[in-house]
């Protein structure tokens, strides 16, 4: 499903009772001869015997992925990816957005495209030489659910959910072709890569380490399993990863040796779904608690020293300068200065979209405010 509004039209069918959310999924599923209306995304996952039609979209909704590059920032709107000029953090000046059939999870820049991990429908290639004039100029379906995305030289890497990790050519932005995979064993939820290593954070299965020396044959090498934690997000830097591992907060491993990965340090937060690092100092996405800033001047002792709470659900952040980026869930994007860590203070913001549930209906149609919809007419 996608975020925004659904529209299900209800002309000549049985009657579904809508009195609650709970029902919603019942009328969703089912699903299937999907028609593309527009410029509207048909639904890839659509059932040929059944008789639903796409007939439009909302696509706004949450933020759960940004980058920045110089004063632009790319980050999630739903299912949009948005381009904001950040030159002066108090008055944003939004440039483009480009539709991507699903959900925008996660981002990274690389030259003149963006790299969009574009959820159910993988990688989504765009042209951002001219930002305001941003286009999707390529894509290829991973087959999984891509969560989290990397890119170094020609190649993107994908942390591709229970499909793993999955090694795109993206030399020729305008057909990505897949050439190598390893199996994570669990939901992969987020890349880093640094030299010739991926470290990628799975869902139960820890962080595991792969070389990409051959990015035709990548192998896991090494692997951190602490069995407990539930890693979402990574960042490297020097010889240690650091994890965001929900309830388990920020995990600070030594990677100096691939083959034997050791946790180092840790500092408690509350629910650990994204991090930078930036110098002396990592910046975790702690859910409902925000932005924490977290000193790392000693990997072994790492220590909070500044927090914001952004206000919905911080599940992303990137670092530039002095300003943190952090995708704020239905709050949108929110720009922190953090020039001063010991005291975080919010200087901009873009709204995207609201995470509301709710349900009407008017006449033959049912009109549902979903986080995960999309707009559908049955007949």
């Amino acid at each position: 499903m996608r975020p925004g509004v659904v529209i299900l039209s209800i002309t000549g069918m049985m009657a579904f009772a809508l009195s609650s959310m709970a029902d919603i999924p019942q009328v969703l599923s089912y699903q299937g001869k999907v028609t593309d209306v527009g410029s509207v995304h048909a639904d890839a996952n659509a059932n040929a015997d059944s008789n639903v039609a796409l007939v439009g979209r909302w696509a706004n909704g949450p933020c759960y992925g940004a980058t920045v590059e110089g004063d632009i920032a790319y980050f999630g709107n739903g299912g949009y990816l948005e381009v904001v000029d950040f030159t002066d953090p108090t008055n944003p000046i939004e440039l483009a957005r480009v539709l991507t059939p699903s959900v925008v999870r996660g981002v990274a820049v690389n030259s003149d495209y963006a790299y969009v991990a574009d959820y159910a429908d993988g990688l989504r290639v765009i042209d951002v030489s001219d930002p305001a004039a941003s286009v999707e100029v390529g894509f290829y379906d991973t087959g999984g659910n891509a969560n989290g995305i990397a890119v170094s030289g020609d190649y993107a890497y994908v942390a591709d959910g229970y499909d793993g990790l999955r090694v795109i050519d993206v030399s020729d932005p305008a057909a990505p072709v897949e050439v190598g995979f390893c199996d994570t064993g669990m939901n992969a939820n987020g890349v880093a890569v640094s030299g010739d290593y991926a470290y990628v954070a799975v869902r139960g299965y820890g962080l595991r380490v792969i070389s990409i020396s051959d990015p035709a044959s990548p192998v896991e090498v090494g692997f951190y399993d602490p069995i407990i934690h539930y890693f979402h997000g990574v960042a490297v830097s020097g010889d240690h990863a650091y994890v965001a591992a929900t309830w388990d907060g920020l995990r600070v491993i030594d990677v100096s040796d691939p083959a034997s990965p050791v946790e180092v340090g840790f500092c408690h937060t509350r629910n650990a779904l994204g991090v930078a690092v930036s110098g002396d100092y990592a910046y975790v996405a702690d859910g409902g608690d925000g932005l924490r800033v977290i000193s790392i001047s000693d990997p072994a002792s790492p220590v909070e020293v500044g927090f914001y709470d952004t206000g919905d659900r911080a599940y992303g952040v990137a670092v530039n300068g002095n300003y943190a980026y952090v995708a704020d869930g239905g709050d949108g994007l929110r720009v922190i200065d953090v020039s001063d860590p010991g005291a975080p203070v919010k200087v901009g913001f873009h709204d995207t979209g609201a995470n509301a549930l709710g349900v009407a209906v008017s006449g033959d149609y049912a009109y549902v405010r979903f986080t995960w919809g999309r707009l559908y007419s049955w007949r």
